[in-house]
Parts: C-alpha cells; structure tokens; sequence
C-alpha cells in the first residue's frame, strides 16, 4: 500500500517538473526577447510579468482545479491516487510563485553579474561561446 502512494506522488512530482520548467523557460525568454528589442533590464523583466501572468496562471489553476477531486478523495478508490492529487496541488501552487517571483529576480542577478563581466574581465572571454554559435 505505501509504495503505491508513493509511485503516485513520485509521477505528480515528475508532472510538475515539467510544467515548472515550462513556465519558467516561458518566462525568460519573453524577457531575453526584450532586452534584445532594447528594453531594460528592469522594463523587461516588468514587462514580461505583465505579458505572462495570465498563461501562467490560467494553467496553473487548470491543472489545480483539475486535481483537487483527486487531492479530495472522496470514495474508497479515489483515496489511493489522494497523494498524486496532493502533491500536484501543492506542487503547482508553489511553482507558479517561483515562476513569478524567483525566476525573474534570480535571472536579473545573473545577467547583471554577466554583465559585470563582460565590463571587468572583458567581451571575448564572456562572450566566447555566443560568437561560436
């Protein structure tokens, strides 16, 4: 019985992997598309919030709403997937706020910190990996 809850919380786990990834890959793009339109660093990362709130939470609260009679479980045999349907809730939850919140702050910490280098160490050895693409 208790590895078969685990199985279940372990393939919500994996779901969430995915849809984390998704949004956050999503997100960072929008806003690598806007600085290479010129934007800064700050309007862009403003910017890409705005623009990919309502995608991220509309799946967000598609995939909790769509989970919560499992995570309920209501009958006997719904009771054996509750885990799955926990972990997806709670998991989605707290991705959705990582997307919003963590992924743009720590992105703009790493490309100041790009930036810094490319002005103290220089151009060539920061951006050697771009020109050979």
């Amino acid at each position: 019985m208790k590895s078969s809850l685990d199985l279940f919380s372990m393939i919500g786990c994996i779901m969430l992997m995915g849809l984390a990834t998704k949004n956050s890959v999503i997100s960072v793009d929008y806003i690598n598309q806007r600085l290479q339109d010129g934007l800064d660093l700050t309007d862009a990362i403003v910017k890409a919030g705005t623009t990919r709130l309502r995608p991220i939470v509309m799946t967000s609260l598609a995939l909790i709403t769509g989970m919560m009679p499992i995570a309920i479980g209501l009958n006997e045999a719904s009771s054996q997937r509750r885990s799955l349907g926990i972990a997806v809730v709670g998991g989605v939850f707290i991705s959705t706020l990582l997307t919003l919140i963590v992924i743009p702050a720590v992105f703009s910490y790493i490309e100041l910190g790009r930036r810094w280098m490319i002005n103290r160490v220089g151009s060539k050895i920061v951006n050697a990996d771009v020109e050979t693409k």
